[in-house]
């Protein structure tokens, strides 16, 4: 259902469909823009894709640069 969901909003992400309590995975799917026709489009991502792509994401991640405008005198 939320795949169906996030294509007919225009949205773009990934599904898991697992279990979360013994951390078992049984399909992920990623929607994403499609580069010719402009609309959403499904695809499965396969174990090996997904072993790829978190060894290469760790170092894309960046956390938020954060920063306080105003610090309290003591």
């Amino acid at each position: 259902m939320d795949v169906i969901n996030l294509c007919l909003n225009g949205m773009i992400g990934k599904v898991a469909w697992m279990d979360t309590l013994c951390n078992r995975f049984y399909g992920r799917w990623q929607i994403d823009i499609h580069p010719v026709h402009i609309v959403p489009f499904v695809r499965e991502i396969h174990e090996a894709e997904k072993l790829h792509s978190a060894s290469s994401a760790g170092s894309q991640i960046k956390g938020p640069d954060v920063t306080r405008a105003g610090k309290s005198r003591s």
